[in-house]
C-alpha cells in the first residue's frame, strides 16, 4: 500500500501592529501586538493603568479601557470605552462614623451612547434617610442637566481631570456636607433589552431660545461676511453678462438704424450737392457783393460833387446880384 501524501500546511506570517492612543492623551503608543491580518484587530479590548501612559492623573487606582476602531499603515487606533476604580481604592473609601451612598445611573449621552455610571457618595457624618434620599434626589437633577449632555468620551476625559467629581460634591454639599465624591466606574451598557429608568438630558426652553438666537445671528454674520469678501472676478462676470445682454438687445435697434441709412444714402447725396455748389457760389456771390459796394460808394461820392457844385454856384449867383 503506497502511503498517503500529507498536505503541506500553510503557516501565515505574523506582523507586528502598533496600538495608539486617543488623541485626548495625545496619540501615544500603548503597545504592540503580533497579528496575522490587521482585520483580527477590530473589536480587540485593551485596558491599563492610567498612570503607565498619561501623564493627566497622577493616580495609580484607575484603569482605562479601550478597543480598536481602525487599523492604518500597521498602526491600530482605540477609543476609549470604560473608565474604572481599583477595587481596593474603593474599599478604604468606607470608614465608621459616615453615610456611604453607592448609586448607578444609566446615561443617554449627547452621541447616542447608553452608559452606566456608577458614583460613590461619603457624608462627613451620620445622615438621616431623608438628607439622603434628597442627596440621591438632587445628584439624578444633576446627571440630567449636565452630565447627561456631554459625548461619551468627554465624560471619561472630564471624570480622569477630576472635574466631575469636584462638580458633584459642589452641588450635593448644598444639600449635605460630603467629605468625597468618586466615580467607581462609566461604561457602555451592552445589555439593551427592556432598559428602564434611563437618565436623559433636560432642554431648557431658555437656553434652546438662546441658541437659536445665536444661530441666527451667526448665520446673518456668515452672510455679511460672504458678501463682503466676494471676488473680484464674480463682479467682472456680472458686467461681462450684463455687457452681452446689452449686445443682444441692441443687435436689432443697430439693423433697423442701417436700413434707415440705406434708405437715406440719395437724400445724402443730394444734400452733399448742394452744399458743394453754395460752397462754390460763395465766393462769386462775395465778389458781386463788394462790387455793387464799390459802385454804390462812387455814385454817393458824385452825388455829394454835385450837390456841393450846384449849392457853389448859387452861393455864387447870389453874391452877384447883391453887388449889381
Amino acid at each position: 500500500m503506497a502511503k498517503a501524501k500529507k498536505k503541506a500546511v500553510k503557516i501565515k506570517k505574523k506582523h507586528w501592529f502598533e496600538v495608539i492612543a486617543p488623541n485626548i492623551f495625545g496619540e501615544v503608543v500603548l503597545g504592540e501586538t503580533y497579528v496575522t491580518e490587521s482585520d483580527k484587530m477590530m473589536g480587540k479590548p485593551l485596558t491599563l493603568n492610567l498612570r503607565g501612559f498619561s501623564s493627566k492623573s497622577g493616580r495609580n487606582n484607575v484603569s482605562i479601557g479601550f478597543e480598536v476602531k481602525e487599523v492604518i499603515e500597521n498602526k491600530a487606533r482605540c477609543t476609549m470605552n470604560a473608565y474604572n476604580l481599583l477595587p481596593a481604592s474603593v474599599k478604604r473609601l468606607a470608614s465608621r462614623g459616615k453615610e456611604k451612598i453607592s448609586e448607578s445611573f444609566l446615561i443617554r449621552t449627547k452621541d447616542g451612547q447608553i452608559a452606566r455610571i456608577k458614583i460613590i457618595l461619603v457624608t462627613l457624618n451620620k445622615a438621616s434617610n431623608s438628607t439622603l434620599t434628597a442627596i440621591r434626589n438632587t445628584l439624578r437633577q444633576f446627571i440630567a442637566n449636565k452630565l447627561a449632555k456631554l459625548d461619551y468620551e468627554e465624560l471619561i476625559e472630564l471624570t480622569i481631570e477630576n472635574k466631575v467629581q469636584t462638580q458633584i460634591k459642589k452641588t450635593l454639599s448644598k444639600v449635605y456636607p460630603l467629605r468625597m465624591a468618586a466615580i467607581k466606574s462609566i461604561s457602555i451598557e451592552k445589555r439593551r433589552k427592556k432598559l428602564t429608568n434611563v437618565v436623559e438630558a433636560v432642554v431648557d426652553i431658555e437656553e434652546e431660545k438662546l441658541k437659536e438666537e445665536a444661530e441666527i445671528l451667526h448665520k446673518k454674520e456668515e452672510s455679511k461676511v460672504v458678501e463682503e469678501e466676494k471676488p473680484v472676478v464674480v463682479k467682472e462676470e456680472q458686467v461681462l453678462h450684463n455687457k452681452e445682454e446689452e449686445t443682444i438687445e441692441a443687435k436689432p435697434k443697430k439693423e433697423k438704424a442701417v436700413k434707415a441709412e440705406e434708405t437715406k444714402v440719395p437724400t445724402k447725396v443730394k444734400k452733399e450737392a448742394k452744399l458743394k455748389v453754395e460752397a462754390e457760389a460763395k465766393p462769386k456771390k462775395e465778389k458781386a457783393t463788394k462790387i455793387t459796394k464799390k459802385t454804390e460808394e462812387k455814385e454817393s461820392v458824385e452825388k455829394a460833387g454835385k450837390e456841393d457844385q450846384s449849392l457853389h454856384k448859387k452861393e455864387e449867383q447870389a453874391l452877384h446880384k447883391k453887388e449889381e
